[in-house]
């Protein structure tokens, strides 16, 4: 199963996401993406996706915190 992802945090306002495979859930408070048999959810508010590609995605507001489960 592919699994390989990262993220990076840009000064708490923009999020870079590699290797997603899909959007689960999304609001300006939470953002939830699938990656392999786990999911990544930002958190913040004003969240926004900014773009999105096969498995890239750039989310932009203000990001409080990643979780992955």
């Amino acid at each position: 199963t592919f699994s390989d992802y990262r993220y990076t945090v840009v000064a708490g306002k923009t999020l870079y996401l590699e290797g997603h495979t899909g959007i689960v859930s999304f609001d300006e408070k939470e953002i939830t993406f699938r990656i392999g048999k786990k999911n990544i959810t930002i958190l913040g508010t004003n969240l926004n996706v900014a773009e999105f590609d096969k498995d890239t995605a750039v989310i932009t507001g203000e990001i409080k915190g990643v979780d992955v489960q």
